[in-house]
C-alpha cells in the first residue's frame, strides 16, 4: 500500500509537469489533433470506463473540442498517451528519465510476490471552480466585518472588480479577503488559491529532466 501510494504521488507529479509544458506552449487554445478529450463526462477525475478519444485532424481544424476538455493521463497499464508528438513525447522522455517503462507501468510488491500493475486514470487539463464568491472585510474586525460590512467596506466592495489587483500595498495591510469555491474531488484548493492570487505567474522553472526537443535545444 506504501508503494502503491509512493507511485501514485510520482504520476501525478509527471502529471503536473506535462500539464504546465502543455499551458506554456499552447495556453488554452482549442485541443490540438492527437489530444485527448473526454466524451460525456465532466468531473475533474476520469474514470477507466469513460470514453476517451483522440483529437482527430478535422477536429482540431474545426476547434470541436475546448482545452476544457482536455485530459491528460495518470500513467498506467489502461491509460493512452497524446499523440500531438509534444505532450506525448514529453510523458515518454519523464518516464525514460526515471527508468519507467510507459509500456509497462509496474511496481514491485514484497518480495518474492511478483509485481502490481497499476492501471492509471485521466484528469482534465483546466477546472474552474463553482459557486466561487469573495468579500473583503477589515482585518482589525476579523469575521464580524465579514459577516456585517459597514457602508464604507460595501462601497469598496461594489467598485472592485477583482480584489487582487485592485488592492495596493498599503490596502493590502488593512484588508483581508474571504474566498469560498468548490473543487472536484482530486483537485487542490492551494492550486485554486494561487491561480486567483497570482494573476501573472512567474515561468515553469522544471528541473525534473531535460525535456526539451532538439529544435529547442
Amino acid at each position: 500500500a506504501h508503494r502503491r501510494l509512493l507511485c501514485h504521488a510520482y504520476f501525478s507529479r509527471v502529471w503536473n509537469l506535462a500539464a504546465t509544458e502543455r499551458l506554456r506552449r499552447f495556453g488554452t487554445e482549442a485541443a490540438r489533433e492527437g489530444e485527448l478529450v473526454l466524451l460525456g463526462d465532466s468531473d475533474g477525475r476520469v474514470s477507466l470506463a469513460s470514453s476517451v478519444h483522440h483529437v482527430t485532424a478535422a477536429e482540431a481544424r474545426e476547434c470541436a473540442y475546448s482545452a476544457h476538455d482536455v485530459v491528460l493521463p495518470l500513467p498506467g497499464t489502461d491509460t493512452h498517451f497524446p499523440t500531438d508528438g509534444e505532450v506525448g513525447a514529453l510523458y515518454r522522455r519523464l518516464l525514460y528519465y526515471d527508468g519507467v517503462d510507459s509500456d509497462a507501468v509496474v511496481i514491485e510488491v514484497a518480495s518474492g510476490a511478483g509485481e502490481l500493475a497499476l492501471r492509471g486514470s485521466y484528469r482534465k487539463l483546466l477546472i474552474c471552480p463553482t459557486r466561487f464568491t469573495w468579500r473583503l472585510f477589515e482585518r482589525e474586525q476579523g469575521e464580524a466585518a465579514a459577516k456585517a460590512p459597514s457602508k464604507r467596506l460595501a462601497a469598496a466592495e461594489a467598485t472592485l472588480e477583482h480584489p487582487a489587483a485592485a488592492l495596493t500595498a498599503s490596502t493590502a495591510r488593512r484588508w483581508d479577503v474571504k474566498l469560498r469555491f468548490d473543487l472536484p474531488p482530486g483537485v487542490y484548493a492551494t492550486e485554486a488559491l494561487r491561480e486567483v492570487s497570482r494573476p501573472h505567474p512567474p515561468p515553469s522553472k522544471v528541473m525534473h529532466a531535460r525535456w526539451a526537443s532538439d529544435d529547442e535545444a
